[in-house]
């Protein structure tokens, strides 16, 4: 929500588990659901901003804090669609740097959807690419080659 604070907007990630309803908002949340959060921005490498307004953040400092609210969650699985559609090539990147090292170092799973291949080839285990409604290749990344791509892309 671009009016609360980014830990707040963090919080939210705990609605719909039990009590989460009363734990929505940085001033009413446990104690220790704060420190997840906190702990969250600091994976997202955006701890200096738990204060803030959500709506002061960049575009891919807010997709940062939407994948902080996922992981208050402890999700297995994370499923992501187009995560840097709209970002700069730049904060592109840094978000998929984010889910890489994140779904690494927590054991989760990360299924996303992508036009971008360079995101697909870089940050990617398995790619299944689809073309004209049905499953064209489904292999792991390092198996993708080049001619693969624009095989799929080729009308």
């Amino acid at each position: 929500v671009s009016r609360q604070s980014v830990l707040t907007n963090v919080l939210q990630g705990k609605l719909g588990l039990p009590g989460g309803w009363r734990g929505w908002h940085q001033s009413i949340a446990k104690q220790h659901w704060r420190e997840e959060a906190m702990q969250a921005l600091a994976d997202v490498r955006l701890l200096g901003k738990a204060g803030a307004r959500a709506d002061a953040l960049s575009g891919g400092q807010a997709q940062r804090v939407a994948i902080a609210r996922a992981l208050v969650r402890r999700p297995q699985l994370l499923i992501a669609d187009e995560p840097a559609a709209s970002l700069d090539p730049a904060a592109g990147h840094d978000v998929m740097r984010v889910f890489s090292e994140l779904t690494q170092e927590h054991a989760i799973t990360l299924v996303y959807t992508t036009h971008d291949m360079e995101h697909a080839l870089d940050y990617s285990d398995r790619m299944i690419a689809l073309k004209a409604g049905k499953v064209f290749f489904d292999r792991p990344t390092a198996q993708v080659t080049r001619a693969d791509l624009k095989d799929v892309f080729d009308a």
